[in-house]
């Protein structure tokens, strides 16, 4: 057994995914109102994203035709299980952006519940809901309690760009989740240094912190 056939068999975690990025690139040109190429730039060996901004246009893109109701979500959803499943993972825990979903006038729960259909026997699925960090104002009461009574989310994540949002306006739902036993998860480190690691760490209480790469 060579080294690329070991790692195949290994079974396997995916611990950070965000569909809105994940759905196959021939779905998203099937599906744009736009003529897309047969592959995206950024799949480029030598390819650099000039910026965070530039980066979230390029997941924008692979989304915002897409990901329009729940079957739609189910279907990118079984689609990035499908190619988890080729690889051996047996446990993922994929995000998706709450904000998105209200915008198009969704159910945070008939989201969630439409991802979890897609799972294929053997891949443990936790669906986490992502908030902005960067939109405190979307977060509304009602917003709050549908995400926290929502029986098919399995935890929240905060996402966005450090940089145009603290922790702060997030600590009374994430105090909640926890308390509802939910996984707590936040984007840190990514764009800002270690003292927003600290800050995200001492006023959410997260399980985990996603990226932290400027911890040191």
């Amino acid at each position: 057994m060579n080294i690329a056939e070991f790692i195949q068999v290994l079974p396997k975690a995916e611990l950070h995914l965000h569909l809105e990025g994940a759905a196959p690139w021939a779905m998203v040109r099937a599906r744009s109102d736009d003529t897309l190429p047969d592959a995206p730039i950024w799949w480029d060996d030598d390819f650099k994203f000039d910026d965070f901004l530039q980066f979230t246009e390029a997941i924008a893109l692979c989304y915002r035709h897409i990901l329009t109701s729940s079957k739609a979500y189910q279907q990118v959803a079984r689609a990035v299980f499908q190619r988890l499943a080729a690889q051996n993972v047996r446990y993922v825990e994929i995000s998706f952006a709450i904000g998105w979903a209200v915008i198009q006038d969704l159910c945070v729960n008939d989201v969630a519940a439409a991802i979890k259909r897609a799972a294929p026997s053997g891949l443990t699925v936790c669906v986490i809901g992502g908030i902005s960090r960067e939109r405190p104002d979307w977060l509304t009461d009602d917003l709050k309690e549908a995400v926290l009574s929502a029986p098919d989310l399995d935890g929240i994540d905060l996402h966005g760009d450090e940089t145009l949002g603290g922790p702060a306006p997030f600590v009374d739902i994430f105090a909640r989740a926890r308390q509802a036993g939910l996984l707590t998860k936040a984007h840190a480190g990514e764009l800002a240094g270690p003292q927003s690691i600290k800050d995200t760490l001492e006023l959410l209480g997260v399980n985990r912190i996603e990226h932290g790469t400027t911890a040191m």
